[in-house]
């Protein structure tokens, strides 16, 4: 019988399995645009499910009473860590300099849109 030292799932286990998938999990900073124009920076460790209690109202007090909101930026990081150091550095941005950051993230066609 020949042993295949090289499986990944000898090793590691099942791959598929929850507990795995989880420690591959990116987390998300974000940046909602609410009805008022005002921008609301936030941090997720499941962006879908955050964004859906957001359009819900109870994810915060300030977005609440700014419905609807729609994602305008987002970044994925690796740790929670590094995701709580970007929602500090983004909340300590100016407007305009929020704005550009929105700005860059648009797609090419959607950005001349916004600039007629």
């Amino acid at each position: 019988m020949h042993i295949n030292h090289f499986n990944a799932s000898f090793w590691f286990g099942d791959l598929t399995q929850p507990q795995v998938l989880r420690s591959m999990r990116l987390f998300s900073d974000y940046l909602l645009r609410c009805r008022d124009g005002s921008l609301y920076t936030g941090i997720a460790k499941d962006r879908s499910r955050r964004l859906a209690e957001h359009a819900r109202g109870p994810a915060s007090r300030y977005t609440r009473s700014r419905l609807p909101v729609t994602l305008a930026w987002a970044r994925r990081v690796r740790t929670w860590r590094r995701a709580l150091q970007e929602e500090r550095r983004l909340k300590t941005l100016s407007r305009p300099e929020k704005d550009a950051l929105v700005h860059d993230a648009l797609p090419q066609a959607q950005r001349a849109r916004h600039e007629r």
